[in-house]
């Protein structure tokens, strides 16, 4: 992305307004409070400009994202969008997303207002399928649903689970400890 351009266009879109780099040293978004949470906190709009955001979730907002220009691409709980200039999709609080283009513009509109502290970026870190776990649900399958014994069921209930449990990190953190504790006892015995 050319950063000093996409700068110089929205200093000219948006005088005055103030200009944050995400991240600051090597900006992949750049973003432009248009109406800011501080003006009222029901809601905010915010233009974006991006190369690729970093996955996060929001736990009070439902954002809507609107493409202004380019080809963006919005990835909701790991799923695909691909949004041209006037297509919208809307993210509700704790689903994981993220969004990708080659300098794609498009609106956010946050209700309730955007806050620093309800943007909670997703460590990388997180579980990635991969082809053990792949192989134990297929064995799993082979027993109970012999039928549909195949890697791309395994796949889908591996992301179903995946999605399930980040749900409960965010509806039920209490219940998602307990059962982090029993499969550790499990593991210990």
């Amino acid at each position: 992305m050319n950063v000093q351009k996409v700068i110089e266009q929205i200093k000219k879109e948006y005088p005055g307004e103030a200009i944050i780099l995400d991240p600051e040293d090597s900006p992949a978004e750049i973003i432009v409070e248009i109406e800011p949470t501080d003006d009222h906190p029901s809601h905010s709009l915010a233009l974006a400009v991006v190369g690729k955001s970093r996955p996060h979730y929001h736990n009070k907002s439902t954002e809507i994202y609107e493409a202004v220009k380019g080809t963006l691409t919005v990835y909701t709980d790991g799923k695909p969008h691909i949004l041209k200039p006037g297509d919208k999709i809307t993210v509700r609080p704790g689903v994981t997303h993220s969004d990708e283009g080659d300098e794609a513009w498009f609106l956010t509109h946050s209700s309730p207002g955007w806050l620093f502290e309800d943007h909670i970026v997703v460590d990388r870190a997180e579980y990635e399928i991969n082809e053990k776990d792949i192989e134990s649900v297929i064995r799993y399958l082979k027993i109970h649903d012999p039928d549909n014994a195949t890697p791309e069921k395994a796949i889908s209930m591996l992301e179903d689970m995946q999605a399930g449990f980040h749900m409960l990190e965010h509806t039920n953190p209490d219940l998602l400890d307990k059962l982090y504790d029993d499969v550790k006892r499990k593991e210990e015995n």
